[in-house]
């Protein structure tokens, strides 16, 4: 059946609606919702993540005046459906580890879609009814079930699943499993490793195995290995960054990430994918020590690479003054962190603002890094994160006096956001996962709290009770998230 036929059109909001709630309830290998009797991913997977990656990039590049603030709901009943939201936020459970990202919903069905030779299906049958027998399999037969796996044709197995299957069994050695798959397994047409690669980042980094992601990186970045699934990217580059991996994170984007001029539109700086990518290269060049003068101009261009037809250069050419030291550190006032009111629109009050918010982001991040240590590009991405969030929950303030009434005073600066009250909510509504809690993205957003409270108090600019206060909750919510790092 074809996928395209099922799938509603991305001109229609309330149905990029309709598609974006069905990818994230079906899981990867449950039916499709279409009916086909297929698996969702071997059906209308594919078509949904475009309409709604299409739209997201087409409601991105439209300045701010051209998108309504319910822009993905009509006739869905918003203000109910948000409710909801806000109660599972308000429940314990809502901090539930979000298990969908190691489970299934990882496997990208190599095994599934390659069409095997008879011969082929019939040893990979009397492998796994073998080892089936096995009520808990030892790390020696962990190793004798890889073994015999490698023997047969690369795409005959799920390989991130094999890696799952050896983590769950408690395999001492899980780093020389990782080793012998990606020495011994290629990557071909048939054979795409990147759920293997997200699955291998996501268990070192939960149990706190750092030390081995750049030899992780590189072998995903190796000469050969040209392809990486678009999802499975995304999360690992969420996870390195979670982790503090800025530039193992920026290794992964300069490999992978391509980036794509738009029919029709100018350069902007709201294309989610691109502006990520270019905020991690400014946070690269912020924490390098120089040792003589840099050329704005050129460092400009440098920043632009590849970038020249999404991210409008205003923006690279800001990053460079600061970079170079060109720009002077401000001293720090509340009115930096105000909230935009104004269209974005180039040659307006509003570009202006948005480009000097930029510039003083650069600022806190570079502080962070002198202070704290906080790689810089990591900081920006969350603090990034942080004002997406902030400036949703006062679009949804202003929606009227029901909800007015429900949520309190609207948000007007960024700093508003630095009380205990709300802040649980604010980090649950904006890391959902398909179940529950998506880790490294709360992480991140709990990170881009405490670097810009430890900003704020370094600069007087927040009561140092609240402060205190604050600072109790980031740490409660760390260690009920129970993330490594």
């Amino acid at each position: 059946m074809d996928a395209s036929a099922n799938s509603p059109s991305p001109e229609d909001p309330a149905d990029i609606f309709v598609v974006s709630e069905r990818l994230r309830l079906t899981g990867r290998n449950d039916p499709c919702p279409c009916g086909s009797g297929r698996k969702y991913k071997k059906c209308c997977l594919a078509a949904d993540e475009v309409r709604v990656r299409e739209a997201a990039r087409a409601a991105a590049v439209r300045p701010r005046h051209e998108v309504e603030p319910a822009a993905v709901s009509a006739p869905v009943d918003r203000e109910e459906f948000d409710d909801d939201i806000e109660i599972e936020a308000e429940d314990a459970g809502s901090w539930a580890v979000d298990d969908e990202d190691s489970d299934d919903s990882q496997s990208d069905g190599a095994a599934d879609e390659a069409e095997l030779a008879p011969e082929v299906e019939q040893a990979l049958d009397e492998i796994w009814a073998e080892f089936d027998l096995l009520e808990v399999p030892t790390t020696e037969q962990l190793d004798r079930l890889l073994t015999r796996l490698l023997t047969l044709p690369p795409e005959a197995s799920d390989w991130n699943d094999l890696f799952q299957l050896c983590a769950d069994n408690n395999h001492t050695d899980l780093p020389g499993v990782f080793r012998r798959i990606a020495a011994e397994v290629p990557m071909t047409a048939d054979v795409d490793l990147s759920f293997f690669f997200w699955e291998v980042i996501e268990r070192f980094i939960s149990a706190g195995r750092i030390d081995l992601l750049p030899e992780v990186v590189a072998q995903l970045c190796a000469p050969g290995r040209d392809y990486c699934d678009a999802d499975a990217q995304y999360h690992i580059g969420l996870w390195l960054q979670a982790a503090g991996c800025e530039a193992e994170a920026l290794a992964v984007e300069d490999r992978f990430v391509e980036a794509v001029a738009y029919e029709g539109e100018g350069p902007g700086y709201a294309l989610g994918e691109c502006r990520e990518h270019f905020e991690l290269r400014v946070g690269a060049c912020l924490r390098e020590v120089r040792q003589s003068p840099v050329d704005p101009v050129t460092l400009a261009a440098k920043l632009l690479k590849g970038f020249e037809q999404v991210i409008h250069p205003d923006f690279a050419r800001r990053a460079a003054l600061v970079i170079a030291g060109a720009s002077p550190t401000p001293v720090p006032r509340r009115a930096d962190f105000d909230l935009p009111v104004m269209d974005v629109i180039e040659g307006t009050a509003g570009w202006e603002e948005a480009l000097k918010q930029f510039e003083f982001l650069l600022h806190v991040a570079r502080e962070a890094w002198q202070v704290e240590q906080r790689p810089p590009g990591i900081a920006i991405r969350g603090l990034r994160r942080l004002m997406d969030a902030v400036d949703g929950e006062r679009r949804e303030q202003e929606r009227g006096p029901r909800r007015n009434k429900a949520r309190g005073k609207i948000f007007g600066n960024l700093l508003d956001c630095l009380q205990p009250t709300g802040l649980e909510t604010r980090v649950v509504r904006n890391s959902r996962g398909i179940l529950g809690t998506n880790r490294p993205a709360a992480h991140l957003l709990l990170e881009a709290h405490a670097t810009l409270l430890g900003f704020a108090q370094r600069h007087a600019l927040i009561d140092a009770m609240l402060a205190e206060k604050t600072e109790k909750q980031l740490l409660d919510l760390k260690r009920t998230l129970a993330f490594p790092n």
